[in-house]
């Protein structure tokens, strides 16, 4: 991203507040622009500058047509730093604001609100300039085709960029001057954006085993084999990458699979692109090393990165990924959610009183005030707390200023000082308790705090599979009271709606929400065994097949009923999060295994289909659809488990959560004596206790082992499993 690749440059800049100024007094003597009743925290940011911003929608494109002004779109989120800047070089500029009121209409956009109009408008950007980033900076003609785009613009001309003024007032002459050449353009970016977002006609390849384990060949082209990860600098995780990983792990014994997986993982959480003190990563690292980070944290990351370290404990049974997994997920619970009621915040910011990372490094005589000695020479010694500070910035804010970040493992360093390793993470536990308590006095970052129904499907997700894995019910009940939040609150007259702040629910659901939020509803099936949530996805699915479905396979990023979206786009490809044709594939596949209704696997089946072109020439980049083929012609799971009890005491159950086992399902059916399972979920039908006891089946593609009764035979059975 563009904000990435300069992040280096933040010298060139003078430091800006990233809020919207706290001084009541000042606010009352602006006028508020049209954002002011949205609820986007991002949107809100804006509420004062004295561009005339409108949100996406009617009134902005009216008033477009009947003054016959081109449309300035700005789209950004609250928690990225160069958007900030922007504002500030910009937005709240006086001159440039009355030269965009006079000649545009100025709308703002929230992405994390409206990734389909983010989507369409960034490809337009990508293919025009060879890039793309926010703040995203497009023009666009009275009928919402662009024909001029860019990312961050400076209020002067620098960095080898033209100035922001010097653009508008270029584009403000071609409007007026050179109307065919703007329907020119117009034209050919829309043709373009056809072609590019709605894919269709691909020819279908057959797709083997040998596509699902070759792909590991070109992860290991671009793997850093001296400081993990892959690709260069800026390294940003890749979750999708590191789970496939760890599948070929698991499946095909890979060494270099384990080798590249271990390495990533434990530089990443060894970096100072993870939060030592407070739990959770940075979105990304700006050098190699892993060491100095951008310092937002967002939701999305933290979701899957959580279960990327659970299941990496889960096969390699490696305590400090087990200790990183709950870290993250305590740190979501402890600030990123509303506990009463359950929904997990967007983000938090880099910036807090207008200097990036300032709430999160530390100086060295500050560490040694807090600390005891022991703790203080493990600050040194382990975590590299320096006089000097710790890493290079060009920003003098910076200088004697600290990341904590391990320089060796936990077990190497006791190992080194002859210590025994509990006691080491026994001091180390103190130590971070007294820095995270100064830590919460200081001025806290931004934080974006809407629910964001797709976000939240992955931490639901991830809070469930760190109950299975850690057994700890505070996961369960975060999991469960979340799924119960947004099934209360953002679903409305039969649409999932996409975001929740303020009491207010609003913007039909993208099929990212849909598919997210199915899979996390089957997990949630998984932990609690209420079948609700089974209906629940159900429900979820069934609207895609109404509102989103393409005939020839998959389905559409919005539903029917989405207006004033010049293209209707197909995602095909896995982003930041997984794409949701892609996982939908997976959830049709379990919900197939669950119900045994042939229907599901037939939708799935044409997904993938559709899908196998991209995965010969693209794997890299449908990991997650790779995953779904991989559960299509691989050996499958279907764990059945009857009992008289709770399932949270089930042994079976219990030791299914601690095995890795990929291309599962896990039902279980309270029944008592010789009754008989009643149900929509035929994996238990004829499932019953033998001789009054917990009775376990593991099955394979519908095909049962004998079933089982004692906890010996059940891991004996998962042993013939595998």
């Amino acid at each position: 991203m563009i904000e990435a690749k300069i992040f280096l440059w933040l010298t060139l800049l003078l430091s800006f507040s990233t809020l919207l100024s706290n001084d009541k007094n000042k606010k009352e003597k602006k006028k508020a622009n049209h954002l002011k009743n949205e609820t986007s925290p991002y949107l809100l940011q804006h509420v004062y500058n004295p561009v005339d911003w409108y949100p996406w929608g009617k009134e902005a494109f009216d008033k477009a047509k009947k003054e016959k002004k081109p449309i300035f779109l700005s789209v950004g989120y609250s928690s990225c730093h160069w958007c900030h800047v922007m504002e500030k070089e910009s937005f709240e500029n006086e001159k440039i604001a009355k030269y965009l009121n006079d000649n545009f209409i100025s709308i703002k956009v929230d992405r994390e609100e409206r990734p389909d109009v983010d989507t369409i408008y960034m490809e337009f950007v990508r293919v025009s300039t060879g890039g793309g980033g926010w703040p995203m900076t497009v023009f666009l003609n009275t009928e919402l085709k662009p024909f001029f785009g860019g990312t961050y613009f400076p209020a002067d001309e620098k960095y080898g960029k033209q100035s922001f003024k010097n653009i508008l007032e270029l584009i403000a002459k071609v409007w007026k001057e050179q109307p065919d050449e703007i329907k020119r353009i117009t034209k050919q970016a829309q043709k373009g954006l056809q072609q590019n977002l709605h894919i269709q006609g691909l020819d279908v390849v057959k797709i083997n085993k040998d596509h699902i384990h070759k792909t590991i060949g070109f992860i290991e082209k671009s793997f850093d084999s001296v400081y993990g990860g892959f690709g260069k600098q800026p390294k940003f995780p890749n979750s999708n990458m590191m789970r496939y990983l760890i599948r070929q792990v698991h499946f095909k014994k890979s060494e270099s699979a384990k080798k590249m997986l271990v390495k990533t993982l434990d530089e990443m959480s060894e970096g100072g692109i993870y939060d030592h003190i407070g739990g959770g990563f940075h979105r990304y690292s700006v050098d190699r090393e892993w060491l100095v980070p951008h310092f937002e944290k967002m939701l999305y990351d933290n979701g899957q990165l959580a279960v990327v370290y659970l299941e990496a404990y889960q096969l390699l049974g490696y305590e400090r990924y087990k200790d990183v997994a709950t870290e993250i997920l305590d740190y979501q619970i402890r600030k990123m959610t509303n506990n009463e009621d359950g929904g997990f915040y967007a983000s938090e910011d880099a910036d807090s009183e207008g200097k990036e990372g300032e709430f999160f490094v530390w100086e060295y005589e500050e560490v040694k005030k807090l600390l005891s000695d022991e703790e203080f020479k493990i600050a040194t010694d382990l975590f590299s707390i320096k006089k000097e500070g710790n890493f290079e910035s060009h920003e003098s804010y910076h200088k004697n200023k600290n990341i904590f970040h391990l320089l060796t493992s936990y077990e190497e360093y006791a190992k080194t000082k002859k210590m025994k390793l509990s006691d080491l993470k026994k001091q180390v536990k103190s130590m971070k308790e007294k820095l995270l308590a100064v830590r919460i006095k200081r001025v806290h970052p931004g934080k974006d705090d809407k629910v964001i129904a797709s976000w939240n499907g992955l931490m639901i997700t991830a809070m469930a599979r760190g109950y299975q894995v850690l057994q700890d019910k505070k996961y369960y009940t975060a999991a469960i009271n979340t799924g119960n939040f947004i099934k209360n609150n953002m679903m409305k007259d039969g649409t999932l709606l996409k975001t929740y702040r303020s009491n207010i629910a609003k913007i039909d659901g993208v099929l990212d929400d849909y598919a997210l939020l199915i899979d996390a509803y089957i997990t949630l099936y998984e932990i609690s065994f209420d079948e609700s949530w089974i209906d629940e996805a159900i429900k979820l699915h069934n609207i895609l097949e109404k509102e989103f479905k393409d005939d020839a396979g998959g389905y559409f990023y919005t539903g029917k009923s989405q207006k004033n979206l010049i293209v209707r786009t197909k995602p095909s490809s896995d982003n930041v999060i997984p794409s949701g044709n892609n996982v939908q594939a997976n959830n049709l596949l379990k919900l197939w295994k669950l119900t045994n209704n042939e229907e599901y696997f037939k939708l799935a089946e044409k997904i993938l289909k559709q899908g196998s072109l991209f995965i010969e020439k693209y794997p890299l980049s449908n990991l997650k659809l790779l995953e779904a083929w991989s559960f299509y012609l691989e050996k499958s799971y279907e764990i059945a488990i009857v009992g008289e009890g709770d399932p949270q005491d089930n042994e079976f159950i219990l030791e299914s959560y601690k095995k890795y086992i990929p291309n599962r399902v896990i039902a279980y059916s309270k029944i008592a004596g010789k009754s008989k399972y009643k149900g929509k979920i035929k994996l238990l039908e004829n499932k019953t206790l033998l001789g009054k006891k917990s009775t376990a089946y593991v099955c394979q593609n519908f095909v049962c082992h004998l079933p089982v009764t004692t906890k010996k035979e059940f891991l004996k059975n998962f042993e013939a499993v595998k």
